[in-house]
């Protein structure tokens, strides 16, 4: 009797452990996203890793559990970053539960704006197939990526974030790292390229955060796609 007990502990512990490995996935790549340069590119791996976790559990479990299991991350994005939503829906494996999760938990507006999305991503798409290079300017109405309706905001002119920028300079030139990392961040929020390259310089150097050459190569792409013509030197260098 002891060993059937013991039996069955072991294998609901193990389909426990089981079905707790795609959120501990997710979880993983979106506390190493943190430290990424707010934009497309992250707000897309953002929407790709929630598209993958509901996938699984729906494989494992079945739509309704998954969907319990994912909507809180869902509704958070479709409040804080509507581009990693509009992703997710883009992923998710079954049109069905594309169209479904636009329906129930999209309002109106959320709606229309993720079909303006899905409209510049075809034409991009269909652009590339063409063997066209195609750069459609993210819309204007949409917030911007890694913001959504609650914490909406425009996207950043370039060249503004001066006072973070100068402040964070200030920082370090007297060796405090951390705060000329959280300086030069607030700068690059606000569309500061040059803020952007020292962001990747302090990760790259290992200077006030742990070194990580992923972490700058990120943000060196996003001054380099801005114009920052050294931050295309760095790109090469680093090689990744």
């Amino acid at each position: 009797m002891k060993t059937i007990i013991i039996t069955i502990y072991l294998l609901l512990t193990g389909i426990a452990v089981y079905a707790q490995k795609p959120v501990v996935q997710y979880n993983d790549i979106i506390s190493e996203l943190k430290d990424y340069p707010r934009g497309e590119s992250t707000s897309g791996e953002k929407g790709v890793a929630l598209a993958a976790f509901f996938d699984s559990r729906r494989a494992e479990t079945n739509k309704e559990i998954a969907i319990k299991e994912i909507l809180p991350f869902l509704q958070q994005y479709i409040d804080d970053d509507l581009h990693a939503a509009f992703v997710f829906v883009m992923k998710v494996k079954n049109p069905n539960d594309m169209e479904m999760f636009l329906e129930r938990y999209f309002k109106a507006e959320e709606q229309r704006y993720v079909m303006q999305l899905a409209d510049r991503f075809n034409k991009t798409t269909q652009g590339t197939m063409n063997g066209k290079a195609v750069n459609i300017l993210y819309p204007f109405n949409i917030p911007a990526p890694g913001t959504g309706l609650k914490n909406r905001v425009s996207e950043p002119k370039a060249g503004s974030g001066d006072d973070e920028y100068f402040k964070a300079r200030d920082a370090y030139v007297k060796n405090n790292y951390a705060e000329a990392l959280k300086l030069y961040k607030l700068s690059s929020e606000k569309g500061n390229v040059e803020a952007m390259c020292s962001v990747a310089l302090l990760y790259l150097d290992g200077k006030g955060i742990a070194k990580n050459k992923i972490v700058a190569n990120a943000w060196f792409k996003e001054s380099a796609g801005k114009g920052h013509e050294k931050a295309k030197q760095y790109i090469d260098e680093i090689g990744l």
